[in-house]
């Protein structure tokens, strides 16, 4: 397994962690279909997490597999096949908690974490927590 299979693994628990801490269940998943967690609400989650950019103060998270290469339809995991993308900023522990129709057709993101037109989503819990206490 190479670094970005780590990282993306990493990803994926460390958000499942920070949503059962919070009281919601998830689900993982063994075949990769594009849909990383599924909440016990089913909601369908894709995680990205990304490492600081080399002596620069923002991080770049890469969606690759939602675009569409040389004519061909666009790759599994479809935008369409989830409800949110949580982006988590590993060295600052922060997430970008993101509507997924927001991003829709988006295959990268340069975020610095106070500075993104995303920084509303910045650690936005509640969106996904909906009745969750």
């Amino acid at each position: 397994m190479n670094k970005a299979h780590l990282l993306a693994a990493a990803g994926e628990h460390r958000v499942a962690s920070e949503l059962l801490v919070r009281g919601l269940n998830v689900g993982m998943f063994f075949v990769d279909d594009g849909t990383d967690l599924i909440t016990e609400t089913g909601l369908r989650i894709q995680v990205k997490a990304a490492r600081k950019a080399p002596n620069r103060d923002y991080y770049s998270f890469s969606c690759q597999t939602w675009k569409k290469r040389k004519g061909v339809a666009t790759e599994i995991p479809s935008p369409l096949l989830v409800d949110y993308l949580i982006l988590w900023a590993v060295d600052d522990d922060i997430f970008f908690v993101i509507p997924a129709n927001i991003v829709r057709g988006v295959t990268g993101f340069l975020m610095g974490v106070k500075n993104s037109k995303y920084a509303k989503y910045r650690n936005d819990w509640q969106q996904i927590m909906g009745g969750v206490r």
